[in-house]
């Protein structure tokens, strides 16, 4: 095959094979996108991010980034608001665009069929080690992002115990108030029979005294 029309092949070829891996991954679908699968699931090293920052991932990945986000969700969107439910969109997108470089090294190989040896061992090795740096991307985002989520996480929860706590302690004041109503009413009422007895008792007294009146009156 001639020179220029292998140029012009391997031209039309790289462009052609991103853009059929970046549409394959989005065709596909969202289910298989979860952090826990076999794929995408943390190694040991990966863990604690240590291996990412002896990598120096976050000083040069800023250079990969028209090839690690071919549209999809980015750090900035997180960032303008800081929520799990968009923490676990960016671990999915992550999820996505990995399987999106792993997709385009695996079909950078298909040059081997049109372009001479040395050129295509060449071409191959500079697809695959830039699909690699894409890949060492995504697992230290997935990674951080990760530990942002467990961090809202908890703050989440301390929340829920904070409302709970709360809410006990309006209970307990509520109570403390039904109860101090309740004694008031009490001690109202027993003040009222009280009032009632002595009332009573002073009216007998008084039919008694004019009884005993009646009587005198009636041997006089």
């Amino acid at each position: 095959m001639p020179i220029a029309t292998v140029i012009a092949v391997n031209v039309l070829f790289w462009p052609f094979i991103y853009l059929l891996a970046g549409v394959a991954v989005r065709l596909a679908p969202e289910t298989i996108y979860q952090p826990g699968r076999r794929l995408f699931r943390e190694l040991g090293f990966e863990t604690r991010g240590r291996a990412y920052i002896r990598l120096c991932v976050e000083d040069w990945s800023p250079l990969l980034a028209p090839l690690v986000w071919l549209g999809g969700y980015r750090k900035k969107h997180f960032y303008q608001a800081v929520t799990i439910r968009n923490a676990n969109r960016f671990c999915r997108d992550a999820c996505v665009m990995e399987c999106f470089h792993w997709l385009a090294a695996l079909l950078g190989f298909a040059c081997l069929i049109f372009t001479p040896a040395v050129a295509a061992a060449i071409l191959c090795a500079v697809n695959a080690l830039v699909n690699l740096a894409g890949v060492l991307c995504m697992r230290c985002f997935r990674v951080r992002f990760r530990k942002i989520k467990e961090l809202l996480v908890h703050a989440e929860e301390l929340k829920m115990d904070q409302a709970v706590r709360e809410i006990e302690e309006k209970e307990k004041g509520l109570e403390e108030q039904y109860m101090h109503m309740y004694d008031h009413d009490r001690e109202q009422k027993q003040k009222q029979e009280k009032q009632e007895r002595e009332q009573r008792q002073a009216k007998e007294q008084e039919r008694e005294q004019e009884k005993e009146r009646e009587k005198e009156s009636e041997i006089v």
